[in-house]
């Protein structure tokens, strides 16, 4: 960016110029004009209230495995700060989808068995109730894992961390 700043001065009332110079033209000084970065700082006493604020903790009781966190970090929504043990419901989640996967075989068995007229079709609509609930257990384990993944709600800073690893933690 380039400017320029120009001064003149002007005859005083009486017709002379102020001062004891000569009458004739006034001088002008040119400089070449710059960009420069500068700041200024300033010190003040005051508080500050952040935008959004909240106070994270758990829905279940469980202990802390694993933090993703230190105090002062940004975080962006959806970022893991901490895990919680869930190895129990790993296992049962485990369980839940052989016991899906086997409902899925059957009902894929007694298909074909069907239009044979082989088998009955309250034996088909039976196997597809037991997969529907088998289905629903895996997504209730799902859910329960997902219950021991704290994440940041939005972006942001975070502020102290209360927490160690091997903490048990409560709602609320």
């Amino acid at each position: 960016m380039t400017g320029a700043f120009l001064a003149a001065c002007s005859p005083e009332k009486d017709g002379t110029a102020s001062g004891n110079r000569a009458s004739g033209p006034t001088g002008v000084t040119v400089f070449e004009t710059e960009t420069r970065r500068f700041t200024d700082e300033v010190i003040a006493i005051g508080t500050l209230r952040a935008e959004e604020s909240i106070e994270i903790s758990s829905n279940v009781t469980e202990r802390v495995e694993e933090l993703h966190f230190d105090d002062g970090q940004r975080v962006g929504q959806g970022d893991l700060l901490a895990l919680l043990t869930s190895r129990q419901e790993e296992a049962m989640r485990r369980s839940a989808m052989a016991v899906m996967n086997e409902e899925q075989r059957e009902v894929d068995r007694l298909m074909p068995l069907i239009d044979k007229g082989s088998v009955a079709e309250a034996d088909l609509a039976a196997r597809r109730t037991r997969l529907a609930v088998a289905e629903a257990k895996v997504a209730e384990m799902d859910a329960e894992i997902s219950d021991r993944r704290i994440v940041a709600p939005f972006s942001g800073i975070v502020g102290l961390r209360r927490i160690s690893p091997g903490a048990l933690v409560e709602p609320g």
